[in-house]
């Protein structure tokens, strides 16, 4: 399904009395859990005309360059009831979301083993050094966040030093970049293995 192409066609509107212009392309959802789910969108263009002849005429000069399917002149009903049997239903992509699936599920194994590796490490962390004095830290930038304070947008830094505690504060890498640099440390009033960074100088990436 993926694969269709986005194209207009003719068909006949609800009552089988007209035909009508419509546009079928390939539309996104979301499905349990957020997955996303792509469908078949049906979308009504324009009524065009009774006459078959002059439908394809003005459809051809709605859809301009663009690829237009001719399902031939059709038993049109008098003004009155009818129906004509269009299904727009939307129609799921089973082999995409199977592999979406299947995807997920590697990514929630793999995000698993990466936390139970950093909590093993965290448990066996010395914690922050308790100093006044500026020192050298080496370790790895977990991750970054942009906070916003009264002087505008800073990046933040979360970074987890050789010796398995962690700390906070300015941008001294991207995350996953091992570095080095030298700063003052205070150590957190709730946890002895976690702290904040001021001022760091002497960055060294690749360390």
């Amino acid at each position: 399904m993926a694969t269709m192409k986005p194209h207009f066609f003719i068909t006949t509107g609800q009552d089988n009395i007209m035909y009508t212009l419509r546009y079928r392309s390939i539309a996104w959802t979301k499905g349990e859990g957020g997955m996303p789910l792509s469908y078949i969108k049906t979308e009504h263009c324009a009524n065009l005309s009774t006459d078959y002849e002059k439908a394809v005429a003005k459809a051809k000069k709605h859809a301009g360059d663009n690829p237009l399917i001719l399902g031939g002149a059709k038993d049109t009903n008098k003004w009155g009831s009818g129906f004509s049997g269009i299904d727009t239903t939307p129609q799921v992509d089973t082999a995409w979301l199977e592999e979406q699936e299947q995807r997920v599920e590697e990514l929630r194994k793999e995000d698993e083993e990466a936390r139970r590796i950093e909590r093993e490490a965290y448990e066996k962390a010395e914690p922050v050094p308790v100093t006044q004095e500026r020192i050298q830290f080496t370790g790895v930038v977990l991750g970054t966040k942009n906070v916003e304070t009264q002087w505008g947008v800073n990046t933040k830094c979360l970074f987890q030093d050789d010796r398995g505690f962690k700390i906070w504060g300015g941008f001294i890498g991207n995350r996953g970049d091992k570095v080095s640099f030298v700063a003052r440390v205070q150590v957190s009033e709730d946890d002895a293995k976690f702290g904040f960074f001021k001022r760091p100088t002497k960055i060294k990436k690749g360390a």
